[in-house]
């Protein structure tokens, strides 16, 4: 099973962090930054492991949407996910052909923005590993995750 969760975050911390990918921060400010900033915890420069040590442990309630957790989009006020299926990344193209047959949509789901790049384990250490395992611990047990 694809670790999406550990993925997720190196995804991120390329993109709003390093500035690897030719984006919309070259012409716009980096919101993701000014949000870091807000709450002490940002600096130029910054390492994968400084990234991890800081979001790993914003609670969901106080978490932007990239680093909140996944299970938090698909569950409701009560904590439950009432839900018929739950479409996954790594079988994105056949879910959503399934779930679109189901509806009665006939479209094609088209792959925008693919970061490529190095394998996410490249970035992390046992001490991230574990930040990442400890702060996202409800997607890991519910999508069956592992590094």
């Amino acid at each position: 099973m694809l670790p999406i969760v550990w993925d997720r975050l190196v995804s991120c911390y390329r993109d709003k962090i390093c500035d690897e990918a030719d984006h919309v921060y070259d012409r716009h400010e980096n919101r993701f930054v000014r949000y870091l900033q807000h709450l002490d915890g940002y600096h130029p420069g910054m390492t994968f492991e400084d990234f991890v040590s800081l979001v790993a442990t914003i609670p969901d309630s106080r978490a932007e949407g990239h680093l909140r957790s996944q299970v938090s989009f698909l569950s409701d006020g009560y904590g439950l996910l009432p839900l018929d299926k739950v479409g996954r990344f790594e079988t994105l193209a056949e879910d959503f052909e399934t779930i679109a047959k189901q509806v009665g949509l006939t479209c094609p789901l088209p792959h925008l923005r693919s970061s490529g790049g190095r394998d996410y384990r490249d970035y992390y250490s046992v001490k991230t590993r574990e930040l990442v395992r400890r702060g996202y611990e409800n997607d890991l047990a519910f999508f069956l995750y592992d590094f």
